[in-house]
């Protein structure tokens, strides 16, 4: 289905307080309430991003659709890492600052990346490409914001799932090829489901890719 500009309603990420933005980070799914998978599936997450990469205190993370940092925030308690955050809600974003509660986690709007002139080490992308308007352009994005050989580690719904007024699209794009025709394929796999319940785990997956070079020996930016 082809949704218009005008369709798009990514107001639906618009809150006021933390309580709202948990519980549009995380929905209700399997049985467990929104706080149950905060607790969960947090800290899970952030094992499966530690065994896959090699973060330590001087790796620059870029938090890609970050909401209010939950990820960012336990990645800089266990490795002292930097992180920006970039959401398309602005209040999802200020409530970030907060949360995180540090000196080396920043917010900031996506367009803001060109100017901050960064390459990032690690890009994370949890939950968050499945909801944007166009899937090329933002892969684009993080692709000319990573260092070469830098790694993307993704969490995502096999399909899309667009905000509108009424109802979540499906655009039928495919997150998997669009990425793959970026990026290199190191390793994936599908979540727990005695993590995150038997049906969210039968409609996601999760992979690391890497920014490689071309044959060439240089990398595209």
């Amino acid at each position: 289905m082809t949704l218009t500009a005008s369709g798009y309603a990514p107001q639906i990420f618009d809150v006021k307080n933390l309580d709202q933005a948990k519980q549009i980070i995380l929905t209700q799914e399997s049985g467990f309430t929104t706080e149950q998978r905060w607790q969960i599936e947090t800290p899970y997450l952030e094992d499966l991003i530690l065994s896959n990469t090699d973060l330590d205190g001087e790796s620059l993370v870029l938090d890609f659709g970050c909401g209010v940092g939950r990820v960012s925030k336990e990645l800089i308690i266990s490795t002292n890492c930097r992180c920006i955050g970039v959401d398309i809600s602005p209040s999802m974003l200020a409530l970030g600052v907060a949360y995180v509660g540090t000196e080396r986690f920043l917010a900031c709007s996506p367009d803001m990346l060109a100017f901050l002139d960064l390459k990032f080490d690690l890009v994370l992308s949890i939950w968050a490409l499945q909801h944007v308007r166009d899937l090329g352009d933002e892969i684009d994005r993080i692709f000319r914001v990573m260092k070469p050989g830098g790694k993307l580690f993704v969490v995502n719904m096999n399909h899309r799932a667009l905000p509108t007024r009424t109802m979540w699209v499906d655009d039928g794009q495919d997150i998997k090829k669009s990425l793959e025709s970026r990026f290199a394929l190191m390793k994936q796999g599908t979540l727990d489901p005695e993590i995150v319940g038997k049906e969210q785990a039968a409609v996601t997956f999760w992979a690391i890719y890497s920014k490689q070079p071309k044959g060439n020996g240089n990398v595209d930016s």
